[in-house]
């Protein structure tokens, strides 16, 4: 089903989303236990983790992305796609998410009871009666999708 691919597709992103969401100033303060001499991060490194772990650890929050994907094509050949994204999430529970790209459009949105998924482009959607935080709605998603 054409939707369902789509949807495997969208794991991978949301799988990232929700770890850098999971993020917290925790990993900015393992980053500075390893002070050892042969750490290399600088200063000015070191203080944008912990502005990101900061954002990342507030309650609302949003971020843009874009995504350069190469893989090797059916004949071998070299293959790019493209793919920008905008995330919208307020926890526990909510998270809104549009990818656009070579592949087509694609909307995620969870409001802590439904997941829905939309291919804008095929006008197809698919929608989960799902309950819970983000994280545990991207564990199901991953189930019931039978993506990894």
């Amino acid at each position: 089903m054409t939707v369902r691919r789509s949807a495997k597709a969208i794991i991978p992103l949301l799988v990232a989303g929700a770890l850098a969401i999971l993020a917290s100033p925790a990993v900015v303060s393992a980053a500075r236990a390893q002070d050892a001499p042969h750490a290399a991060l600088t200063e000015d490194v070191t203080a944008a983790f912990a502005r990101m772990g900061k954002t990342l650890a507030a309650k609302q929050f949003s971020f843009r992305s874009h995504q350069i994907r190469a893989y090797a094509g059916p004949n071998g050949e070299l293959l790019h796609i493209v793919t920008d994204t905008k995330t919208v999430v307020s926890r526990p529970d909510r998270i809104a998410v549009e990818i656009t790209g070579d592949n087509g459009a694609t909307k995620l949105l969870y409001d802590g009871k439904t997941l829905v998924l939309f291919s804008v482009d095929k006008k197809r959607y698919l929608k989960i009666p799902l309950t819970g935080d983000i994280p545990k709605m991207v564990d199901v998603a991953e189930k019931r999708m039978g993506a990894e």
